[in-house]
């Protein structure tokens, strides 16, 4: 499985090009390289995924939130189909940690955080305590997501796809 993530800047900045990110999975795990051509041949490598995505879908639907503030009675339910999710203090999650993306209905990627993950079931994870619309994804977060959504956490083995600067709108 591989997700193409057209992203927003993170917080520290970045350059334009590094929004287009991409996440991969197989099984059995082996090193994957992302070629790209603006035709039939010609193509080169852009970038190499050396370690699998924590990646799965949500096991259920979830409605739209509300963005700036920490809410403590919703919940994200996700079923992984690789790796597992950790719970981290109130600072760490204010200080990045735990941010993950979920395509809307929209079709345009939501930023969130959590500060709890407890498996709920084999490889079924339900996040709380929550941050969503992060970054400026307010739009895909007040559009929802259905069940069955692509969910990516968003760590080192999210790697920039490897876009050009002249590229960026193509």
């Amino acid at each position: 499985a591989c997700h193409l993530l057209d992203l927003p800047l993170g917080p520290s900045g970045g350059v334009p090009q590094d929004q287009l990110r991409i996440a991969a999975l197989a099984n059995p795990w082996r090193p994957q390289r992302a070629w790209a051509s603006a035709d039939t041949s010609g193509f080169a490598e852009r970038a190499l995924l050396g370690r699998p995505a924590t990646m799965g879908v949500l096991a259920a639907a979830l409605p739209a939130g509300l963005e700036g503030k920490i809410n403590r009675g919703g919940s994200i339910e996700v079923a992984l189909a690789h790796g597992e999710l950790a719970s981290v203090s109130r600072l760490q999650m204010l200080n990045g940690a735990n941010v993950a993306a979920i395509r809307s209905l929209s079709g345009a990627w939501e930023i969130v955080q959590f500060q709890e993950a407890e498996e709920i079931a084999p490889s079924t994870w339900r996040l709380t305590t929550l941050l969503r619309g992060q970054l400026g994804t307010t739009d895909a977060m007040q559009a929802g997501a259905a069940e069955g959504a692509a969910f990516v956490l968003l760590d080192e083995a999210v790697r920039p796809a490897g876009l050009s600067g002249s590229e960026i709108g193509l």
